[in-house]
């Protein structure tokens, strides 16, 4: 979108600094010709005489603040939002979108609309993406299984001493 800056001065918002959370692919999905728009400088290119502009610039990232709650480790649970050949998207709510990887689905043959539960394994800040393992979520939940259990247990261990020591 060209924003005009001054009578001759004219600014550009690339697509991709319309907003932090909406991917317009037309600039048209969002601006129409005449309407009044707020935005940043980011950039002055005085060989070119261009003005780079931004939207989103106006607000934080939200997205810096929702990823605090998908560290690597955690558990997450979110609904296929479709099935690709290299893997399956998730949305996880927020906006925020997850990927699970065909290699970490374990088995899992899910489709779209089903909800699944899943252990964080990387977050791509730039794609704003949070990368999923099935495969992983079911290590950590048995291990925390086993851990839960051998808690419960106390100290149940006897040496062949104290069991010949009894008789």
């Amino acid at each position: 979108v060209f924003i005009g800056i001054e009578e001759g001065i004219d600014g550009l918002v690339h697509v991709s600094d319309f907003s932090w959370a909406h991917k317009a692919k037309h600039p048209s999905e969002v601006y129409t010709k005449g309407q009044e728009v707020d935005a940043v400088v980011l950039n002055i290119d005085q060989e070119n005489e261009r003005f780079s502009l931004g939207v989103k610039q106006l607000e934080d990232d939200p997205y810096q603040k929702i990823m605090k709650g998908f560290a690597p480790g955690s558990h997450v649970k979110g609904k296929v939002s479709a099935v690709e050949n290299h893997g399956v998207s998730i949305d996880l709510g927020e906006e925020v979108q997850g990927f699970l990887p065909n290699k970490e689905l374990d088995g899992e043959s899910p489709a779209i609309g089903d909800e699944l539960e899943a252990q964080v394994t990387n977050v791509d800040d730039k794609e704003h993406r949070v990368v999923l393992s099935i495969r992983a979520y079911h290590k950590s939940t048995e291990k925390q299984a086993l851990e839960d259990f051998r808690a419960k247990q106390g100290d149940s261990t006897a040496t062949l001493s104290d069991v010949l020591s009894k008789n």
